[in-house]
């Protein structure tokens, strides 16, 4: 498990003066079909709002991959604190304890089987596995980074620091494949997860529960389980895309088509109901569904929106951008000096060539 690692690309961080500008073309593809470009950094790394990303409007954004999958803004000098690992680890735990208790509280009462239907529970599965996903992340590279398997190609450093927020990611490696895994199932789980929250204490809970374990539950999905990643969500260094609208509508558009397939199945939930919610009755009429379904896109949206301006003003604010401008002088120092100590070689060479060829201008002495 060694990734190949290049460090300071142009097409990222620009320090060779070179734009990224894309085309309407690959603006279109990148929001509309985000998998065509997964694998280059120049597309991935940007998003169709200009003021967020492009050269010149706002370095801040700028946020090297190893550090967006392992750091936290708060603390630029410490490339991986222990007590970001801390808490971490901890909320991980936690939503893994979540999920366990309340697959076991379905079994208990028969329903397992059940389990798998609702979104809600299609949702907290993909939240727990967002947060195995941060937390093997964070792992693998702090791991790397002791092993020093991490190269580091600035002139005069080689600290942890300065090869966290250097190296770059090779596509196609593992730990790129880790990257793109770990900034989908965020883009998902975030909007998606906080939806399901509003839904159920907005329209669903009626103000009873059928005993103290199922309000144990209720509680814990409905709530402590979206504040767990958010609370990891605004520590971490990890960017939220206005893009990334497109992976929570497509997890909703995903549920809407199970939830037709179950109606017309003659599937029943646990109830002996021919459907999964009532708002998603296809039996009935499909004018209900179809209209829950482009609210809850227009509510998915709204939150991805809000997302990625909240953790854009946090990551405007952080060390990180700093750092990152203060590494990209002194790398633009080093190729500078490395280029006039060129020039200067090849100056020299020129003079001793024509002392050789004229000597009335060079004569020995």
């Amino acid at each position: 498990f060694t990734p190949k690692l290049c460090i300071f690309k142009a097409h990222s961080y620009e320090i060779m003066g070179e734009e990224n500008n894309l085309t309407c073309k690959q603006r279109m593809l990148m929001t509309c079909v985000p998998c065509s470009y997964l694998n280059n950094p120049d597309i991935a790394s940007s998003d169709y709002c200009l003021c967020c990303h492009e050269k010149g409007k706002v370095d801040q954004l700028d946020i090297p991959p190893l550090i967006e999958m392992s750091s936290t803004w708060i603390n630029a000098k410490t490339p991986i604190p222990t007590w970001f690992i801390v808490v971490r680890l901890s909320l991980t735990l936690g939503m893994i304890a979540i999920i366990i208790s309340n697959f076991s509280l379905y079994s208990s009462i028969g329903n397992a089987g059940y389990w798998f239907i609702y979104f809600t529970q299609w949702n907290i599965t993909i939240a727990t596995i967002s947060m195995c996903l941060k937390c093997a992340s964070m792992f693998t590279i702090y791991r790397l980074l002791k092993k020093d398997a991490i190269a580091n190609n600035l002139a005069g450093t080689d600290d942890s620091q300065t090869r966290l927020y250097t190296a770059e990611l090779e596509p196609k490696t593992k730990l790129w494949n880790l990257h793109i895994a770990h900034d989908i199932f965020l883009q998902c789980s975030i909007p998606a997860e906080t939806m399901v929250v509003f839904n159920y204490w907005a329209f669903v809970y009626n103000g009873n529960f059928s005993g103290p374990e199922w309000a144990f539950t209720s509680f814990t999905v409905h709530g402590i389980g979206c504040i767990f990643i958010w609370i990891d969500f605004l520590l971490s260094a990890e960017r939220f895309y206005y893009k990334a609208t497109f992976w929570p509508v497509l997890l909703g558009t995903l549920f809407s088509i199970w939830s037709l397939i179950f109606t017309f199945a003659n599937m029943t939930n646990e109830h002996g109901k021919p459907y999964i919610y009532s708002s998603y009755d296809w039996s009935s009429s499909a004018i209900k569904p179809i209209g829950f379904y482009f609210a809850s896109v227009i509510i998915l949206t709204i939150i991805s929106i809000i997302a990625a301006f909240v953790k854009n003003l946090i990551l405007m604010k952080s060390d990180i951008g700093n750092t990152m401008i203060r590494l990209r002088n002194e790398a633009k120092n080093a190729n500078n000096g490395q280029s006039g100590a060129q020039s200067g070689d090849v100056e020299l060479e020129a003079d001793r060539t024509n002392a050789t060829e004229d000597n009335t201008a060079y004569p020995e002495i």
